[in-house]
C-alpha cells in the first residue's frame, strides 16, 4: 500500500485529500507546513509527497526545493495541490523544480486519483536528479519574485479585508439580532448596537461578559471549536440583561468570508428565545400532566421507571401495579361521558390517596393506572394492591349514584423479582473495572449487533415460514444478550433506541431476504404503544410491508411483564403480528386461554410432547382452541424429525429446531423448504 504525505495547513483540505486517497487504497499521513513535512520525509519512508503552495513556516515551493537538492530524497514524487499560486509563471517554476504534476483547488475525486497513479506508476525507483548549484540559483530568483509577488498580493487583501469587515460592522449594527464578532484568533472585537443596549456595556466583548457563569464553558468550548476547525456551530446559554434579569438565547457562530473567501473571523448570532422557552415549560407540563386527573403521564413514568431500571445492579427495586376500573363502561352507558369524567378523576384521587408517600401514581390510558411503588416485593406489592381495592371499593366515585360501588382489577409485576443479596463494598479497583466494563458496553450498544436468524418451518408444505432475530453485542470478548443486555440498556437509558436500531436492520434483512422476521421486545418496547407507529414508519421508509415483521414477547414466568391495555389497543390497530412465547401453557392468561391480541403462540417442544413422544394432558384441547381463534401454534427446539408426524397429527402449524435447520447469519442463506414429507 502506497504510503502518501499530504501538506496543508487547511483541516478542510487535508480532510478531503485523505478521504479521497484512503478509499483508494493509500495510506495517508498528513503535516501542516513544509518544515513538519520535511522532519518527517528525513524520519520515515514516503512513496509521493502532496503539498499545498502558500502554507506558513515552509510553503510548498521550498519544500520542493529542499527535497529536489538532497541527493537522498530527489528521487521522491511530488504533486502541487494549491489554490494560491494559479499563474502559469508558477506552474513552470513547479516544473523546473522537479514536481511531478500541478492540481488546482478544487479538484474533482477522480482527476486527483488518477494523477496519483500515473505519477505513482511512472516514477522509477533510482534516484532521482538532484539540483545543480547554476539551477538552483536560477530557480531561487524566480522563487523570490514569486513569493514576494505573492506576499503583495496578500498585503493587498488584507488591508481590503479590513474595509470589508468595518462595512460589514455598520451593517450588523443595525439589525435586531444580538453580534459578536471574533477576529480570527477567536478574539471579540465587534458587539453590534442591538447587543450593547441589551448589556448595557459598549464594549466588545458584552456579550461574553453577560455570559450566565454556568454557562460561560460552554461558550468558551464553542469558540474553541470554532477557531479550529471552521464550521457552524450552535448552543444555548443565559446572557444578563442590563437590569440583572437573565434571557435565553440560542446562539449560533460560523465564520465568515469576504466576496473572494478570504477569511475574515467569526460571527456568533444569538437568538432571544426566552418567551419561546417559558411557552416550552408550559407545553411540557401539559403535555405530562393528564388535565383531567393531574396526574403524570407516561413520560413522567418512562422517566421514573427507566431510573429505577438502570439502577438495579446497585440494588434498587420496585413494583409495578397496573390499576383498570371495571364499571367505568357502565358509568358511561348509563351517565354519560361527563360522569364518565368525573368519575375517572376521583377514581385517580383515591388511589392517590391509598398509596405510600413518594409512590407514583401515573395515567397510561382512559381507564388504567399504574403505580410505581419503590421497595417493596412482591408479599408488600401485594397488600398494597389490596389496600387499593378496597379504597376503591368503599368509595362514592360516581356523582350521579353516590351509592354506586366501582371494583378494580389489579395486575402486579415485581423488579427485579428477587432483591440482590447484599454484598461487601467493591474495592476502588473493583469500582473502576466495573465502570469500564459499562462503559464498553456503552459504546457497544453503539455499534451494530451481531444477528442470528432460526428459521421455522411449515409443517403443512415444508416452506419457510419466518425467520426469528436474535442479537447480541461483543463486550469484553464475549457476547452481551438477553435480559444482561436488556438490563444494561436500560441502566444506561438507550433501551428504546437499541430496540429500534434491532427493529430497523431486522426490516432491512426482510426486505433483502423476501421473507418474514420475528424480533423479541424489551421491557422499553413492551411498554411503550409508540412503538408499533415508528416500526410503521421505518418499514413505510424501508418500503417494507409491515405485516411483514412481527414482535415476541416472552413470558419466562408468572412474574413477567405483560403489555398494559393502552400496549394492546396499538397491537389491535397495527397491521404488525404478536408471537407469544412462553415455556408454560398455563403462564399465558386465562390459565392458557388466548393471549391478547395474539398472531402465533411459540411453545417449546417440551411443552407440547412428554418424553415419550406423547402429547402432554391439556395439550390437545389448548391447541384446537387456538387454532380455532386463527392463531398459528409453532413449536421449538425440535432435535429429533420422528416427532413431526406428531405434531402434524396435534395441529401444529410450525416448527424450529436444528435439526430442521440450523440459524445463519443471513436470512437469505436458509434453506427455503425441507426435504419433502416421507
Amino acid at each position: 500500500m502506497p504510503r502518501i504525505l499530504i501538506v496543508d495547513d487547511s483541516t478542510e483540505a487535508r480532510y478531503i485529500l485523505r478521504a479521497i486517497l484512503t478509499h483508494a487504497g493509500h495510506e495517508v499521513i498528513e503535516a501542516l507546513n513544509g518544515a513538519e513535512a520535511l522532519e518527517r520525509v528525513h524520519a520515515e519512508s514516503f512513496d509521493l509527497v502532496i503539498s499545498d503552495g502558500l502554507m506558513p513556516v515552509m510553503d510548498g515551493f521550498r519544500l520542493c526545493l529542499e527535497l529536489k537538492r538532497d541527493p537522498e530524497l530527489a528521487a521522491l514524487p511530488f504533486i502541487f495541490h494549491t489554490a494560491s499560486f494559479t499563474h502559469p509563471d508558477d506552474l513552470r517554476l513547479a516544473t523546473s523544480m522537479g514536481a511531478d504534476a500541478y492540481l488546482l483547488k478544487p479538484v474533482e475525486p477522480t482527476e486527483l486519483v488518477t494523477t496519483v497513479d500515473d505519477v505513482l506508476r511512472s516514477h522509477t525507483s533510482g534516484t532521482g536528479e538532484t539540483l545543480t548549484e547554476a539551477r538552483l540559483i536560477s530557480i531561487l530568483d524566480r522563487y523570490s519574485d514569486r513569493i514576494e509577488n505573492k506576499l503583495d498580493q496578500k498585503v493587498a487583501a488584507l488591508d481590503e479585508s479590513r474595509t470589508l469587515r468595518d462595512s460589514y460592522h455598520a451593517l450588523l449594527d443595525h439589525l435586531p439580532i444580538h453580534i459578536l464578532t471574533l477576529d480570527e484568533s477567536g478574539d471579540p472585537d465587534f458587539s453590534n448596537r442591538t447587543a450593547c443596549t441589551f448589556t448595557g456595556h459598549t464594549e466588545a466583548s458584552a456579550l461574553l461578559t453577560a455570559i450566565h457563569p454556568e454557562d460561560a464553558e460552554t461558550l468558551t468550548t464553542l469558540i474553541d471549536s470554532l477557531v479550529r476547525d471552521p464550521r457552524p456551530l450552535h448552543a444555548t446559554v443565559r446572557i444578563r440583561r442590563h437590569d440583572d434579569a437573565y434571557g435565553v438565547f440560542e446562539m449560533s457562530g460560523r465564520p465568515y468570508e469576504d466576496p473572494e473567501g478570504l477569511h475574515l473571523g467569526f460571527v456568533l448570532a444569538a437568538l432571544d428565545v426566552t418567551q419561546r422557552e417559558q411557552q416550552k415549560e408550559l407545553l411540557l407540563h401539559a403535555a405530562e400532566y393528564d388535565p383531567l386527573t393531574d396526574l403524570p403521564t407516561r413520560q413522567v413514568f418512562d422517566r421514573r421507571f427507566d431510573e429505577i431500571l438502570r439502577n438495579v445492579g446497585k440494588g434498587a427495586n420496585c413494583a409495578l401495579l397496573f390499576v383498570e376500573s371495571d364499571g367505568l363502561k357502565t358509568v358511561n352507558e348509563r351517565y354519560g361521558f361527563d360522569v364518565g369524567d368525573a368519575t375517572v378523576a376521583n377514581l385517580a384521587h383515591a388511589i392517590s390517596d391509598a398509596v405510600r408517600p413518594g409512590d407514583l401514581v401515573a395515567r397510561l390510558c382512559a381507564t388504567e393506572f399504574v403505580v410505581l411503588a419503590e421497595g417493596l416485593d412482591w408479599d408488600e406489592a401485594s397488600g398494597l394492591s389490596d389496600t387499593l381495592r378496597e379504597a376503591i371499593a368503599q368509595s362514592s366515585l360516581v356523582p350521579a349514584a353516590p351509592e354506586m360501588r366501582l371494583s378494580a382489577s389489579i395486575a402486579i409485576n415485581v423488579i427485579p423479582e428477587v432483591r440482590p443479596p447484599r454484598t461487601v463494598a467493591p474495592t476502588t479497583s473493583a469500582i473502576d473495572t466495573t465502570n469500564q466494563s459499562e462503559r464498553r458496553l456503552l459504546e457497544a450498544l453503539e455499534g451494530p449487533p451481531a444477528m442470528t436468524f432460526a428459521p421455522v418451518y411449515s409443517l403443512s408444505d415444508r416452506r419457510l415460514a419466518r425467520c426469528a432475530v436474535r442479537y447480541a453485542y461483543a463486550v469484553d470478548e464475549r457476547l452481551v444478550a438477553g435480559d444482561e443486555l436488556a438490563l444494561g440498556a436500560a441502566k444506561h437509558g438507550v433501551a428504546r433506541r437499541v430496540n429500534m436500531r434491532i427493529v430497523e436492520l431486522t426490516l432491512g434483512h426482510t426486505r433483502a431476504a423476501d421473507v418474514p422476521c420475528s424480533v423479541p421486545l424489551s421491557l422499553a418496547g413492551l411498554l411503550d404503544p409508540a412503538i408499533f407507529e415508528q416500526a410503521e414508519l421505518a418499514a413505510s421508509r424501508l418500503a417494507v410491508d409491515p405485516a411483514q415483521l412481527l414482535f415476541e414477547i416472552h413470558l419466562h414466568d408468572a412474574g413477567s411483564i405483560r403489555p398494559p391495555a393502552g400496549w394492546l389497543q396499538a397491537a389491535q390497530r397495527s397491521p404488525i403480528g404478536l408471537v407469544y412465547s412462553c415455556a408454560d401453557p398455563s403462564l399465558l392468561e386465562g390459565g392458557g386461554a388466548v393471549a391478547p391480541g395474539a398472531h402465533e403462540i411459540e411453545l417449546p417442544v417440551s411443552a407440547v410432547l412428554d418424553e415419550e413422544g406423547r402429547a402432554r394432558p391439556d395439550i390437545p384441547g389448548l391447541l384446537q382452541q387456538w387454532r380455532e381463534a386463527g392463531i398459528i401454534v409453532t413449536v421449538t427446539g425440535v432435535e429429533d424429525s420422528s416427532t413431526l408426524p406428531a405434531l402434524e397429527a396435534l395441529g401444529v402449524a410450525q416448527a424450529a429446531g436444528t435439526v430442521l435447520a440450523p440459524a445463519g447469519n443471513d436470512p437469505d442463506a436458509l434453506p427455503r423448504s425441507l426435504r419433502p414429507k416421507g
